[in-house]
């Protein structure tokens, strides 16, 4: 096939999915189009919130404007950043460009690291189809434990900022400020019984970050 889809396997289509995406292709000649991802009941409202407060500058997410049950109906949305869970690309991008298999297996924020890497190998068209809908129902089974995951969250988003992001004042202060984020993400599971892993897997990258910083 020309065209390679990537679902997550907690992961439900609307009927429609597949047509919008074949469309936004024809219409608008993309490498890559994703869709938009309506939340289950089982991931808290508290998940976006956390991310609205804490995710800016250049860690600011542009899917999250289609994250939940949005009126969204434009063809597209052009954007340099999908969910590796609900995307899509031409085989011709992975000429270019590969997913990084030394990430923790099921690893968060893999889409991050991919996108961020495309970004160089491009120029890519990449966009989101709000009329491209699905449920995410974030199974927990073959998934990291919590102390993996959030070590593996937090350490993708750090590599970001040292590999991706210019070091200006401003953009130091959204990296330190979306730690602090993670961080109380982490205690928050600490306070719903969940244990002190996310707060061990976000220290020891803060530990790892401290000491590449100063090399």
């Amino acid at each position: 096939a020309d065209i390679l889809l990537f679902i997550d396997d907690d992961i439900i289509l609307e009927s429609q999915f597949i047509w919008e995406l074949e469309q936004a292709y024809v219409k608008y000649n993309m490498d890559g189009v994703g869709g938009a991802i309506r939340l289950s009941m089982n991931r808290s409202p508290i998940f976006h919130l956390v991310s609205l407060i804490f995710r800016l500058g250049p860690f600011w997410d542009e899917r999250l404007a289609l994250l939940g049950d949005t009126c969204d109906r434009r063809d597209i949305r052009f954007t340099w950043l999908m969910s590796g869970g609900l995307s899509s690309y031409k085989r011709t991008v992975f000429d270019k460009v590969k997913f990084n298999e030394e990430l923790l297996r099921a690893s968060p924020m893999e889409d991050l690291d991919f996108h961020s890497r495309a970004r160089l190998a491009g120029p890519f068209r990449f966009g989101l189809v709000p009329r491209a809908r699905a449920l995410h129902n974030f199974s927990p089974i073959n998934r990291l434990n919590l102390r993996d995951f959030y070590f593996a969250k937090t350490q993708v988003y750090t590599t970001y900022f040292r590999q991706f992001v210019p070091r200006t004042f401003v953009n130091w202060l959204a990296y330190y400020w979306l730690s602090i984020g993670l961080m109380l993400d982490a205690l928050g599971r600490v306070v719903i019984g969940d244990g002190w892993g996310p707060v061990q897997g976000v220290w020891a990258v803060w530990q790892l970050a401290r000491r590449g910083f100063g090399e």
